[in-house]
């Protein structure tokens, strides 16, 4: 036998050298957790929880030396400075940059018009992570599987709505979500909650530069880049600005024959 493991996991006998990992996959078969004691959101590892922690207590491992800005980890660190030095992965076709190696190769497919291609069904896809997503369907290996059932999900979000809807379990247990008092609605996030209330309220939000009124911050976050002129997404070729990467995509494919 191996010297070099000493544990083994009792269910596949996967080999663990370190007791702290072989724990953290036993809880997979386990279905045992650890929560979060400020949010009851759950992991399955210790250092999954330890990541966490920081967004409760603001004690962060990494800091920026320009700005102080902290991450929980390295890479999350490296990837910022790279914006205060104006350095990444440059495109060498319009010369955007991009903050990692993915990003980039996923940029250039836009210009050479090739695509990833599922192999299973050939599928075509523009970017891995579409790819990534795509092939969990062929797969069954999703990043967030159901405690309850054999259901999977790529997103935080689809596992907290499946869960509500389906297994009727309350958004407080899952660390997420915030309910409606005035009816039985849960929402995600508490600006979602606070739009779904004006609902009930009959109230608006009123643009500071139009007076023109908006029924969710979405809305008028949009509206008030025509005033100011700042958008999230930007066109490479033109500059054009647009605050939904979909619409930035049809620009191009308009416009710039991308």
């Amino acid at each position: 036998m191996n010297q070099k493991y000493k544990y083994f996991c009792r269910e596949c006998k996967k080999p663990f050298s370190s007791k702290e990992h072989w724990t953290d996959h036993q809880r997979k078969h386990d279905r045992t957790f650890l929560r979060c004691q400020q949010c009851r959101k759950t992991f399955t590892s210790m250092r999954g929880l330890q990541v966490h922690m920081p967004l409760h207590t603001r004690k962060y491992p990494f800091h920026c030396n320009k700005c102080n800005a902290g991450f929980n980890r390295r890479s999350h660190l490296a990837a910022h400075e790279k914006k205060h030095e104006g350095i990444g992965y440059k495109c060498d076709i319009c010369y955007k940059v991009c903050y990692s190696k993915p990003d980039l190769m996923d940029h250039q497919r836009k210009h050479e018009g090739t695509k990833l291609i599922c192999p299973y069904c050939a599928k075509t896809f523009g970017t891995s992570k579409g790819l990534r997503y795509h092939t969990s369907k062929h797969t069954g290996k999703y990043q967030f599987p159901c405690n309850m059932c054999s259901a999977g999900f790529n997103m935080k979000s689809q596992l907290v709505a499946h869960e509500s809807i389906h297994h009727g379990k309350d958004y407080k247990d899952l660390g997420s979500g915030y309910k409606c008092l005035k009816c039985p609605k849960v929402c995600y996030s508490k600006s979602d909650l606070e739009d779904h209330q004006r609902k009930h309220d009959g109230t608006k939000l009123i643009c500071q530069y139009c007076a023109k009124p908006f029924g969710t911050s979405k809305g008028l976050e949009y509206h008030i880049s025509v005033h100011t002129g700042k958008y999230q997404f930007y066109c490479s070729q033109c500059n054009a600005g647009f605050n939904m990467k979909s619409q930035l995509i049809a620009h191009e494919k308009n416009h710039h024959g991308k």
